[in-house]
């Protein structure tokens, strides 16, 4: 086995280098727009662990990067969930480690009067959709029951039934918000346009079944938690591999911020450019010298 390169070859190889671990959240955006002003070549490297986040943030954060290069790769040796995954969805390529797992793409939204607790933007009409089909069920049964077992005519019979199952669902369904319904029912199209907004464009995913594949990560999936590691992830995304060494040097550098995402936001650009690369680089619409990378130990490693 050839011996792994030292850091900075690895950063010289590779090529820009952001490490995001924590929420996908304001001002995640405007950090990434501002880190990536300046790109030092054609290719980016995102690392990113996180358990989601808002969709509108993760869809500016990876456009910003296919702006600013003309390929992009993300980075996963850890969990990415939610608006991880339709930011995924964004990237020429995808590197997972075997730790590595994507989620379902169900936007998490604030739970009702809380401030900081979020649920899944599936709940509220999967749980409509359940008590739907119980409610038809109940019905059909109690209709059946008096027909055939009570001989009852088919209105008698079917009026009797109607009042049983209103008696049983109607407490449930009242303390279901319609608008509450409509709010996340509407949140989810909201992830599923930016989905297809990225295939589009330049997305990573398997060209012959782009519609059923984003039906796929929005609603085929039983939870938020469910994990989609490396080998399900070769049936939804076109490129997909195991990292290669450059990259297992980075992931080894900052494991702890890759393995489990940082309560608060943590988002860097690294690099190792030389005194050529500060020289040559254009000055900043203040006249300013252009950001240059942080130096790699300004993360936990």
């Amino acid at each position: 086995m050839e011996p792994l390169p030292t850091l900075d070859e690895a950063l010289r190889a590779l090529g820009d280098v952001y490490v995001h671990s924590g929420p996908i959240e304001p001002p995640a955006d405007e950090r990434l727009i501002q880190l990536a002003e300046r790109p030092r070549g054609t290719k980016a490297l995102l690392f990113i662990c996180t358990y989601g986040g808002l969709a509108n943030v993760a869809y500016r954060m990876i456009r910003c990067l296919r702006h600013a290069y003309q390929d992009v790769t993300v980075v996963i040796a850890g969990p990415c969930k939610s608006a991880g995954t339709l930011l995924a969805l964004g990237a020429d390529e995808l590197v997972m480690t075997g730790n590595a797992e994507l989620g379902p793409l169900d936007v998490q939204i604030l739970k009702e009067n809380e401030l900081i607790a979020r649920q899944s933007g599936l709940a509220p009409s999967s749980t409509f959709d359940f008590l739907t089909q119980e409610a038809c069920k109940a019905f059909q049964s109690a209709y059946l029951s008096m027909k055939f077992g009570g001989r009852l005519s088919s209105a008698s019979a079917a009026e009797t039934a109607a009042r049983l199952t209103v008696g049983m669902f109607a407490p449930l369904f009242s303390q279901i918000d319609p608008i509450r319904v409509g709010e996340t029912t509407m949140a989810n199209l909201v992830a599923h346009k930016y989905a297809l907004a990225l295939l589009e464009h330049e997305g990573n995913q398997r060209s012959n079944t782009s519609p059923e594949t984003i039906a796929r990560l929005v609603t085929g999936y039983p939870a938020h938690d469910y994990v989609i590691d490396r080998q399900e992830a070769r049936t939804l995304f076109n490129q997909v591999r195991a990292p290669n060494a450059q990259e297992r040097v980075l992931i080894a550098k900052f494991s702890r911020v890759l393995a489990s995402p940082s309560d608060k936001l943590l988002l860097e650009r690294f690099g190792t450019p030389s005194t050529t690369d500060h020289a040559n680089e254009d000055p900043g619409p203040t006249g300013e010298a252009a950001p240059t990378p942080t130096p790699v130990d300004g993360l936990p490693g």
